[in-house]
């Protein structure tokens, strides 16, 4: 019964900011507009919110998770750029800028697992050092400037919809499902 003492405020806590935010606005917060921008908007944090439950549940942290996101995105924005303006195929060049961005990610992962496991560092201060560096990797990449020029099916990944679910909740619903599963 304690043990979910605290999830239980919290969900009050939720309720009361719900109710409150419907009264206080009800023209703009209960509208099909901004819940529709919600179901486009938030699946991104929920996914890196189930990527930072996993190593939370194992007992470790990993505050390099939101630059190792943007690093795989930078790389994965560059090589989709560079492959459209070479006039590649682009259901090829999204498949290969989704790999591109796994294999990045996955290789900042395996920095910060050595780091932790064999160089024996705490886990905050190794991947707290590893964010920095991520950072510093995507902003030599990037040069500080957006990047440009994608496919334009690239933009249904995150604008279109299936059956009138955006595709950002849908992608959301199956990360949620393999991790649950994992």
């Amino acid at each position: 019964m304690k043990k979910n003492s605290k999830e239980r405020i919290l969900l009050i806590v939720f309720a009361l900011v719900f109710i409150a935010l419907s009264f206080l606005s009800p023209d703009k917060f209960l509208t099909e507009t901004n819940i529709r921008s919600m179901a486009f908007q938030l699946p991104e944090f929920g996914i890196l919110t189930l990527a930072m439950m996993v190593p939370i549940l194992t007992g470790g942290i990993n505050l390099s998770l939101v630059t190792t996101a943007t690093l795989g995105g930078v790389v994965s924005a560059t090589v989709m750029a560079s492959l459209y303006k070479q006039n590649w195929n682009e259901t090829l060049i999204i498949m290969i800028a989704v790999l591109t961005s796994m294999a990045a990610s996955v290789l900042c992962g395996i920095i910060n697992g050595y780091v932790v496991s064999y160089i024996g560092a705490a886990a905050m201060m190794a991947t707290l050092g590893t964010s920095t560096l991520f950072e510093g990797i995507g902003l030599y990449i990037s040069k500080g400037n957006s990047i440009s020029g994608f496919p334009a099916a690239f933009y249904w990944i995150g604008n279109g919809t299936i059956c009138g679910v955006p595709v950002p909740m849908i992608v959301f619903g199956l990360v949620a499902g393999v991790t649950w599963l994992l």
